[in-house]
């Protein structure tokens, strides 16, 4: 004759009486998983935004593109965008603003021009000031390597007016006051062009 575990008997009434609790139990340990996987993305992706950063400032553009691409992926992720929609969406800015940089500098200006417009639109609907007028800047530099002089002009104009805000420079008084000599060195050039026509 079999004999039944006492145990067996207590681990099946035990399963039968509280599989909802063992459910919601479970379901806590995913979405604990998937914040920590979150953060492990986000925290990846600020690591590759800095190595583009360092490569971008040590003049190697392939690289940049390299890590910036890669951390704009992880920026994008859902995961990411649901845990921290700003500062993925901040993040996502700043990447391609980098990756416009990088293009710029490799003589791509189409496709840099494609990624600061991309870049303008994130920073405006954040409201980011700054990062709006570092973007206008950069596309008044494009502009002027294309030679579209009316357009730097007017983005000039718009990045300059941004940073004489008082606000804004109340707030951010060193990004505005180096967002004030780029503007005026670019307007330097384009009058320097423009007396050679």
């Amino acid at each position: 004759m079999p004999t039944s575990s006492p145990n067996f008997g207590i681990l099946l009434v035990t399963f039968l009486i509280a599989p909802a609790s063992w459910l919601a139990i479970g379901s806590s340990l995913v979405v604990h998983a998937q914040v920590e996987s979150a953060a492990d993305q986000k925290a990846e992706a600020d690591r590759l935004f800095q190595q583009a950063d360092q490569a971008y400032k040590a003049d190697d553009y392939p690289l940049t593109l390299q890590f910036a691409q890669a951390a704009l992926i992880l920026y994008q992720d859902t995961s990411i965008r649901e845990a921290w929609p700003d500062a993925s969406r901040q993040g996502e800015a700043e990447t391609l603003n980098l990756i416009g940089r990088a293009k710029l500098s490799l003589g791509q200006y189409t496709a840099a021009i494609a990624d600061f417009e991309k870049a303008l639109s994130i920073h405006r609907e954040l409201a980011n000031p700054i990062g709006e007028a570092r973007v206008l800047g950069n596309l008044a530099v494009t502009d002027f390597y294309l030679s579209q002089f009316d357009q730097a002009l007017s983005h000039l104009e718009q990045a300059q007016s941004i940073v004489q805000s008082t606000d804004v420079q109340a707030t951010f008084p060193q990004e505005s006051q180096k967002i004030t000599f780029t503007v005026l060195g670019v307007y330097a050039n384009i009058y320097y062009s423009l007396e050679d026509v």
